[in-house]
């Protein structure tokens, strides 16, 4: 099916963030991506892991001279903007992605840059959903993502594993099966906090979206992209 994450090429954007002293896990989710992107200085976390950004975006105020000489000798493109301008470096980094064929986004390093950067990143994804490009923010022990209405995520993480989920929209309308608190065509809000603090009690649990926005957390890694139901 078109929507399915695994016929699209990944890609891995690495924001100037936060990230764990965890290289092998960074280095194992950027593997699977068809391109590797550096957003402003998450270039230069890239270096440290050990990466070789595809492509380097932003305007560079948080990526030193000394880094972007070696990145250009080794022949990585760039992409400069103003330091002046009305959008995200991580915007950018995501909107080149997709200009370059991306039909999924793995975004790195997206916590720790301060809190109203990580409710930004939350409505990167949201925007994303809306598009209906899957998209996931990674971490060691998290994956996040926010599902639009007609998707279907098959979760792979252990039993005892802790999940969450929050409507972004004013109405949601969510099925869970295989969590320790089930759902079946359940009717949540936005300003209440009925899906927090769920758990996987199955290998095969699985979340449907049928109608709104829904943020998911799920307390492991690299869990599968969201994929569009078939009915």
């Amino acid at each position: 099916m078109a929507e399915e994450a695994r016929a699209r090429a990944v890609a891995a954007v690495f924001l100037n963030g936060q990230y764990e002293p965890e290289p092998a896990f960074y280095r194992q989710a950027a593997e699977g991506a068809s391109m590797l992107i550096g957003a402003d200085g998450g270039a230069a976390w890239m270096i440290k892991l050990g990466l070789l950004p595809s492509v380097v975006v932003g305007d560079f105020d948080s990526l030193s001279p000394l880094a972007r000489e070696e990145l250009q000798a080794k022949g990585v493109r760039s992409v400069r903007h103003p330091v002046r301008k009305d959008r995200t470096d991580a915007e950018l980094a995501v909107d080149e992605a997709l200009r370059m064929g991306a039909g999924a986004i793995d975004l790195f390093g997206g916590l720790g840059a301060g809190f109203d950067y990580a409710v930004g990143h939350v409505a990167l994804l949201r925007g994303l959903a809306r598009r209906r490009v899957p998209a996931r923010l990674l971490e060691p022990a998290l994956t996040f993502m926010v599902m639009p209405a007609r998707s279907r995520l098959s979760v792979s993480a252990s039993p005892g594993s802790r999940f969450s989920l929050q409507p972004l929209t004013q109405r949601a309308v969510v099925s869970l099966r295989g969590f320790d608190y089930e759902l079946r065509t359940a009717r949540l809000r936005a300003d209440a906090c009925r899906g927090l603090g769920n758990m996987v009690t199955r290998r095969d649990a699985e979340v449907l979206v049928h109608a709104g926005l829904v943020a998911v957390h799920v307390g492991a890694p690299l869990q599968p992209f969201w994929s569009g139901m078939t009915a």
